[in-house]
This record gives C-alpha cells, sequence and structure tokens, in this order.
C-alpha cells in the first residue's frame, strides 16, 4: 500500500512541478519539506513514466504557463510606487510617486511565457504562409500530369505487348 501512496505523491510532484512550482512548495506538499527527496522522486517519477501521453504533458505545461501569466498580470494591476534608499518617493504634491517599470516588466515577462507556450503548442506561433497561383501555372501543371499519365500508359500498353508474344 505504501508503494502506491508514493507513486501518487511522485505523479503529484511531478504535476506540481511541471505547473511551475518552486522545488520547496512541491517538499512541503509531499515530501516533509525535504527538497532533495522532492527532486529525486520527480525524476524516479519519469524515469518510470516515460510513456506518459505526450498530450497531457503538453496540457501540464501549458496550464503551468497560463497560471504564470495570470500571476503576472495581477502583479501588472497593483499600484507600485518608486522606492530609494529613504523609502517610498513623493511627488509635489505629498503622493506616492507611480513606477511604472514593473508593468514593463511584466510585458516583458508575459511575452517570454507566450514565447514558451508557442514551442508547446504547434502552430501557435508559426507565420502565416500565402502563395498566389496563376491560372497559367495551374493550367501547365495540369498539361504536365496529363502527360505524364499518357506516357504511364504507353508503357503499360508496351509492357503487356512484350508479354503476350
Amino acid at each position: 500500500m505504501k508503494s502506491a501512496d508514493s507513486d501518487e505523491r511522485r505523479r503529484l510532484s511531478a504535476e506540481m512541478k511541471a505547473r511551475g512550482a518552486p522545488w520547496s512548495q512541491v517538499a512541503d506538499a509531499h515530501w516533509s519539506g525535504d527538497r532533495g527527496t522532492a527532486m529525486r522522486e520527480v525524476k524516479r517519477w519519469y524515469a518510470q513514466n516515460p510513456s506518459e501521453d505526450v498530450l497531457t504533458q503538453r496540457r501540464i505545461v501549458t496550464d503551468g504557463l497560463d497560471n504564470l501569466e495570470a500571476i503576472v498580470r495581477d502583479v501588472m494591476q497593483r499600484e507600485h510606487y518608486v522606492v530609494s534608499q529613504r523609502g517610498v518617493v513623493l511627488d509635489a504634491e505629498g503622493k506616492p510617486l507611480i513606477d511604472d517599470q514593473p508593468i514593463y516588466q511584466g510585458v516583458d515577462r508575459i511575452l517570454k511565457i507566450k514565447e514558451t507556450l508557442g514551442k508547446f503548442v504547434p502552430g501557435l506561433l508559426a507565420p502565416k504562409v500565402t502563395a498566389e497561383i496563376s491560372g497559367d501555372a495551374i493550367e501547365a501543371a495540369i498539361a504536365q500530369a496529363e502527360a505524364d499519365y499518357a506516357a504511364e500508359l504507353a508503357q503499360l500498353a508496351t509492357e503487356e505487348g512484350n508479354d503476350e508474344a
């Protein structure tokens, strides 16, 4: 029974880690706070389950990236103040000066998350490909296909004639 419990803890730990949880959180949740054991057991789970469904793994990773993006958006929506060594910087009216830097950092982080997400979702970042084909090109391709077909038929007829003789 203990083995089944350990297997389940390994699976849950691997899932937490795939969703972006830090090792300390994984360890606290399943391994009595021992980060080394958490790392070892997650590695062991992957070694024992190499045939894990790729779509399931992709889902876990994309869910984790979506969660990270939500966290970044939450941080971006909060007010941030400019801080110096003396504390919060005030404007001329005595109000805290708003710091836009965390918003720019959040945008950069979201772009990195989207880039990473693109690696796990086929076609997400693929360039749009368009092509124009003229009527003349289509007619030429049809004519070539007909000529190839006629040559093949002639070759078959010749082979059949040789077989009968």
